[in-house]
């Protein structure tokens, strides 16, 4: 079983990761950077919306969370995948190390790790790893 949680120290956030595959335990320390409602075009340009946290930097590399909101009038986050990863990129200035994530609280516990073809802007071809479970009980 894969996990992942977020611990808070101050004014930092511990990203642990467990991983059943080849990747070894990693534990980076990691500042939240944006943590809001993100507005996206979905498929036949319809207003989508999804909340967009990032943690991370240049230098450490970042962690993108896509959560799928009940009150998402458009498309999944699921089914634009690509292009919000190519979107979130762009904004991050198109760094080499990033790490994505989807969840669907509305109806589990379940954090999904998003791996796609290419990098740096040209994100194309995902792939969900299931299982991995996380617990994000982050205290502010």
């Amino acid at each position: 079983m894969l996990l992942r949680e977020v611990v808070v120290v101050p004014g930092r956030y511990n990203f642990r990761a467990n991983f059943q595959s080849s990747q070894s335990e990693s534990i980076i320390s990691m500042r939240k950077i944006i943590d809001r409602d993100f507005e996206y075009e979905g498929v036949f340009k319809c207003r989508s919306k999804c909340h967009l946290t990032i943690w991370g930097s240049i230098e450490d590399g970042f962690r993108v969370l896509f959560t799928e909101l009940d009150s998402n009038p458009g498309t999944s986050v699921t089914n634009r995948s690509e292009h919000l990863a190519n979107e979130v990129s762009a904004m991050l200035g198109h760094p080499e190390n990033i790490e994505w994530f989807e969840t669907y609280p509305m109806y589990d516990n379940r954090y999904d790790q998003i791996v796609y073809d290419g990098k740096a802007g040209k994100y194309c071809n995902p792939s969900w790893i299931g299982s991995t479970w996380v617990d994000l009980d982050v205290k502010i």
